[in-house]
């Protein structure tokens, strides 16, 4: 029994008497009114009657019954698309068109029997307000799609009218009111109207007339007031009637739906497949939302399963019901030094408490841990906590429920498995001017003004503190280069540098146990000049992944590149109109992959489909629009023979998603590669934007960041082609962003300042995996740089396919027959003073040690606004002789 009383099979009529909630005894002689009725006074109004139940002993009629529904956890979460969010709204609410959103007049908490209400920290609810619509219980924003955090409210529908009858377990309830479910903040929207309950021997079903707006992902111009229809929006199986209500939680688990072949299709494994209701999930294809009501495979199919449907009385208590545990907390596996976290989700009446429980014993013995929250976080553990294992119980005034135990494994620490949280060597020296590391630079000894590439240093500095032992990281990049050990005050270590490009960096020594601070040594290095030869027209063509080239969330939307800098559209969820987008300005061009396989000019209608012509459909489809960014007469110099290279493009494009809801601007790239390991740097700008605040659009600050970096790029006379780094490069994202996912196959990251940088912009989870269902979408695409060509065509191997692009390893490009090696005059004030000279016959790199400097190493941006769901990096360039592709991460530079 879920009901408050519990029904026994021989109890006697004083017993049941005693038994029965207050005002049952008005409801008694009511129902015996009833059972002498004829049908013709059922007929007159006793009942709110779509079908009436045969009268009992244990009937009675109920003039005061409340409705309440939360739904989904879906329809309670944000959206994907930047700002909007899944509400619910009393009465009907208006809209004009498709890309209509709901306004703060055009909602309502209430409207007539119809009250929207929220949950309070405390369990309790209370009537909603506007501003609570974007938060949790506790006033917290919701962080994203996929965080598992929900704004919590329901629908209270008050005033029912029927009969129940506890003894068989029927109702017949009917309800007058509307409400208005709305997603994407109404992109995308239906209203539920008069809802009526009708269950017989425990099984029924809830009816409802719904209506609203015909939309599509497609073409957000497509906008029709749909005819009204009768649909089950739940069917309800094993309900237990009492006197005093009943908890029910609709049928969905296993529940398979039929849909046409134009709709996404029903995923029906793993362990949250089902559907609602079929003739339900019909109408949402017209609205647009179907496939938020089934399994579809998206990262938040486990929130569309219903929440449970509470019928109560105004004049009883309302039903309670005991804790149920949903999600057990499964075993845990960790390394000393780290954190890990156990986790639970129950079920039942609010308010709901939770304690942790940690034994060290087998179980034999308990102790109390935690802080009352449904998870249990543990912030840094050691190898004397393997072993522990952990329970909760979940409690509320009808009962309690004890989880499983799990298990706590921790290994020993792996040298090197955790990175100082730095983002690159201008955080580190704002920490040395901030107090909070020191830098060494001229104490230390050991470090040559020239070394040779890849040479072994033994370093000396002096270290205060206490530990015997630390690691040594390189900076920008975070790569773990060994330990170091303390003795005499004096830290050692035996080191070797890898291939490193141009550009300023820092050995960073961190101690153990966190009892020092850590200390700094900076240096810089510069390319060898010998062999160098001057190219005047360098061709950059890149996809950048394929995420900016697929459809996007918000209905009609996709991801896109345009030539030049687009108008500000002035934010506000508004995007790019056609005549505001451009297939080429200047030295920029934009062109799209044709079904053979060659690339020609791309147009506005090509942006929404694949190669072959055919609509992109959802985002999770993995059919991609395949274009490419192409910038030409790059300028600089190459040395073939040492695999160096330094390119400058001039000329700017545009990285829009959600067709322009959010974008920025990359402008006048450069290609630096010494050793064969290079980066791709740019200069961004474009405008800021809040996910919980769209009206929010701020101009952004030119910012110089790494776009790509280049693990091992083979550079030839005529070009390259190379990808990027990105799997396995981990980012450092702020505790208010999406965690990034890293226990996953193909996990990884664009660069640390571009991603710091989208922060601003509201795309930061796009550039790394967040555990999203397009994850994969994010890597990096392959690069391509020719040299004093005006041709210059991506390789086959670097062409993506229709859809689900592979990874495609370095190639490096073949001379054409006519080409020859260039012999150019220099190209003065063009090139890099960086690769102006000449050294002699080997590689050589030079090391500069920088003295501690007390001068503003100047501002690091690290503000993160996070949008939905998941991620990769965006930059393009092009250069027309030889051919560079790359893809993957990019070193950071400062």
């Amino acid at each position: 029994m879920r009901g408050i009383r519990a029904r026994s099979s021989d109890a006697r009529p004083d017993d049941r008497q005693r038994m029965r909630p207050a005002g049952a005894d008005a409801r008694r002689r009511a129902a015996s009114a009833v059972a002498g009725a004829a049908v013709t006074s059922l007929a007159a109004g006793a009942l709110l009657a779509f079908g009436a139940l045969p009268a009992s002993a244990d009937s009675f009629t109920v003039d005061d019954a409340v409705f309440a529904w939360g739904i989904s956890n879906e329809a309670n979460n944000r959206a994907f698309a930047p700002g909007t969010y899944n509400v619910m709204s009393a009465g009907v609410a208006p809209k004009t068109s498709g890309a209509d959103t709901i306004s703060e007049s055009e909602w309502a908490a209430t409207s007539g029997d119809v009250t929207i209400q929220k949950k309070s920290a405390d369990g309790t609810y209370a009537t909603a307000t506007w501003a609570g619509l974007t938060t949790t219980p506790t006033g917290e924003p919701i962080p994203s799609p996929t965080s598992g955090r929900f704004s919590d409210h329901r629908v209270a529908i008050s005033s029912g009218g029927g009969t129940l009858d506890a003894a068989s377990d029927d109702a017949d309830i009917a309800w007058s009111g509307s409400f208005t479910v709305a997603f994407y903040s109404g992109m995308t929207q239906f209203s539920v109207s008069d809802p009526h309950l009708s269950v017989t021997a425990g099984v029924g079903s809830v009816t409802a007339t719904l209506s609203g707006y015909g939309t599509s992902m497609d073409d957000p111009d497509v906008f029709e007031q749909l005819p009204t229809r009768e649909v089950t929006i739940a069917t309800l199986t094993g309900v237990d009637v009492t006197e005093s209500g009943l908890i029910a939680t609709p049928d969905y688990d296993g529940v398979e739906v039929e849909l046409p072949e134009s709709a996404s299709p029903q995923v029906r494994s793993g362990s949250a497949w089902g559907s609602f209701p079929q003739s339900y999930v019909d109408y949402q294809l017209l609205t647009g939302q179907s496939s938020y009501w089934y399994s579809s495979g998206l990262s938040t199919d486990g929130f569309k399963r219903p929440l449970p449907i509470e019928v109560s009385f105004d004049s009883v208590a309302p039903v309670v019901t005991a804790p149920s545990v949903e999600t057990q907390p499964v075993d845990a596996r960790t390394s000393a030094r780290l954190g890990t976290s156990f986790a639970i989700e129950a079920r039942g009446s609010a308010p709901l408490t939770y304690q942790w429980e940690r034994s060290d014993d087998e179980g034999e013995t308990w102790t109390a841990v935690g802080d009352g929250a449904a998870t249990l976080s543990l912030a840094s553990v050691g190898l004397s906590d393997s072993g522990a294992l952990f329970r909760a119980t979940a409690s509320n005034p009808a009962g309690s429920a004890v989880s499983d135990v799990a298990r706590l494994t921790v290994d020993p620490y792996v040298l090197g498995s955790v990175a100082p949280a730095f983002d690159g060597v201008a955080a580190i020296r704002a920490a040395v001017k901030a107090g909070h590391a020191i830098d060494e630079t001229s104490s230390a000894t050991g470090v040559p003004a020239s070394i040779a590439s890849n040479q072994t240093l033994e370093l000396d500095l002096p270290w205060p503190g206490a530990s015997r032992t630390g690691e040594v990281w390189l900076f920008p990049g975070a790569v773990y280069l060994g330990s170091f050990t303390v003795a005499g005050g004096i830290a050692s270590a035996e080191l070797t540098l890898p291939a490193l490009g141009p550009g300023d960096y820092s050995l960073l020594f961190v101690d153990d146990d966190g009892s020092s601070k850590p200390a700094a040594v900076f240096f810089s290095i510069t390319p060898d000049q010998q062999g160098l030869h001057d190219v005047s027209y360098a061709t950059f063509r890149w996809g950048v992944n394929n995420e900016s080239n697929n459809s996007a969330f918000a209905p009609g939307t996709v991801n896109l590149f345009s030539a030049g800098k687009v108008t500000d559209t002035g934010g506000h969820g508004t995007t790019l109109p056609e005549s505001s987008w451009k297939q080429s300005e200047g030295n920029v061009a934009i062109e799209k992959q044709q079904a053979d396989g060659s690339f020609a000019p791309a147009t506005w209608a090509g942006l929404k489909t694949s190669p072959s012509g055919a609509p992109l459909g959802s985002p999770t489809t993995k059919t991609f629009s395949n274009h490419q960014v192409v910038l030409s007469q790059g300028v600089g110099r190459v040395d073939p023979g040492s695999d160096n290279a330094d390119i400058q493009w001039d000329g700017d494009f545009t990285v829009a998603y959600y067709s322009g809801m959010t974008f920025f601007y990359v402008s006048d790239p450069r290609l630096l590669v010494a050793n064969g390991v290079g980066t791709l740097t740019a200069t961004l700008g474009g405008y800021g934007t809040d996910m919980d605040d769209m009206s929010k659009w701020v101009p952004l600050s030119d910012t110089v960041v790494t776009l790509a970096t280049l693990p091992s790029v083979d550079v030839t006379a005529a070009g390259f082609v190379v990808t990027p780094a990105y799997d396995g490069v981990r980012v450092s994202i702020p505790a208010t962003g999406v965690a990034q996912k890293t226990d996953e196959a193909g996990w990884g990251s664009f660069p640390q300042d571009f991603v710091d940088f989208q922060a601003l912009t509201g795309q930061a989870a796009y550039w790394y995996s967040s555990g999203g269902s397009v994850d994969a979408n994010k890597t990096a695409l392959p690069m391509t740089v020719c040299f004093d060509s005006p041709e210059c065509s991506p390789p086959a191997s670097a062409i993506q396919p229709e859809s689900t692009a592979a990874s495609v390893a370095q190639t490096a490009l073949t001379a054409p027959r006519a080409l020859r090696a260039p012999s150019l005059p220099p190209v003065a004030e063009a090139v890099p003073a960086s690769m102006a000279q000449a050294a002699g016959s080997s590689q050589v790199v030079v090391v500069q040690q920088q003295a501690g400097s007390t001068s503003d190493p100047g501002p690091v941006v690290l503000l993160l606004v996070i949008l939905l769901a998941a991620a990769g990096v965006l930059l393009v360039v092009t250069v027309p002789t030889g051919g560079l592709i790359a893809s993957g991460h990019l070193l950071r530079s400062r």
